[in-house]
């Protein structure tokens, strides 16, 4: 994945990862989680462009509601996850861009499970 030539693409792989998810169910959102993280830890995916994948996600999520009711809440299970597993800072949700925060605040978030199969 290193010979990707444009890195500055890489926050747009992070949205696609999770928009994707969103559509194929509970184990496809664990899955999209635990790639993230993965290439979060090998260096792959730095903090940075994480966080900004992570924003660009969430402004989508107004319009993925057709398609996916739960994309909001979807959404911001992505991003509880990605402050659990290290891959943004803890402080990542109250950093936020407004319109990303009014998304955040929509309806109730739990946490992913770590079981794909």
């Amino acid at each position: 994945m290193k010979a990707i030539q444009a890195p500055l693409y890489l926050h747009e792989l992070v949205k696609r990862v999770y928009i994707m998810a969103m559509d194929g169910g509970e184990k496809e959102a664990v899955r999209a989680s635990i790639l993230v993280a993965h290439l979060h830890d090998v260096g792959y995916l730095p903090r940075h462009v994480l966080k900004y994948g992570l924003y660009r996600m969430l402004e989508a999520a107004d319009d993925l509601m057709l398609d996916v009711p739960h994309a909001p809440s979807l959404a911001a299970r992505f991003c509880l996850e990605a402050v659990k597993n290290g891959c943004v800072e803890k402080d990542f949700m109250e950093t936020a861009p407004e319109k990303v925060k009014d998304i955040l605040d929509t309806g109730k978030v739990c946490s992913l499970e770590r079981t794909p199969s």
